[in-house]
């Protein structure tokens, strides 16, 4: 049996001089699909282990270093929260989620945090800060520049950026417009 190294560099070398690509093979009737017309995307990303495995598409990837992996995991989590954000049906919106839960799985082990850990740490800060049933949402905070909390704020501008007394009362009074 050849094995993914060597089928990879066998496929390159078809495509190089036949200037067609070979599908992946179809395991269930042991032939290969010529492509007559390939098209290249580019990905860039940390894809599942058998995202595309039997649907005739030929992945060009590589083994992450634990590190990478690491790197890769957490914008694995930002991606998934911006599709959590456009899921507009309640079924969309729980497969986003399961993709949230999947990646929060495989990071917490590969940063070896027991999940145990990050649920303990979840109830403590619902304990000691609240959790979200209220549905408050800020649209900015007051404190005196002798509050030791400002720092916070200060530290992060591109978070909390610094807003006038004046853009203050607009928010207060409905206006979103920027000045």
């Amino acid at each position: 049996m050849i094995k993914n190294t060597h089928l990879f560099t066998l496929i390159f070398c078809f495509i190089t001089l036949t200037n067609k690509v070979i599908a992946e093979p179809d395991l269930h009737n042991s032939k290969e699909r010529i492509m007559t017309n390939p098209c290249y995307f580019k990905v860039d990303k940390l894809v599942r282990d058998h995202i595309l495995l039997g649907k005739g598409v030929i992945t060009h990837e590589q083994v992450l270093t634990p590190d990478d992996f690491i790197a890769e995991l957490k914008k694995k989590l930002v991606e998934e929260a911006h599709e959590v954000a456009y899921a507009k049906t309640q079924k969309e919106l729980t497969e986003e989620l399961a993709d949230i839960m999947e990646v929060i799985h495989t990071l917490a082990k590969a940063c070896e945090i027991p999940l145990e850990k990050i649920e303990y740490m979840r109830v403590k800060k619902n304990i000691d800060r609240g959790g979200f049933e209220e549905r408050k949402y800020s649209s900015f905070v007051t404190l005196d520049s002798t509050n030791t909390e400002i720092q916070y704020y200060l530290d992060r501008p591109d978070k909390y950026p610094e807003i006038t007394a004046e853009q203050a009362q607009d928010l207060i009074n409905g206006k979103t417009d920027e000045r």
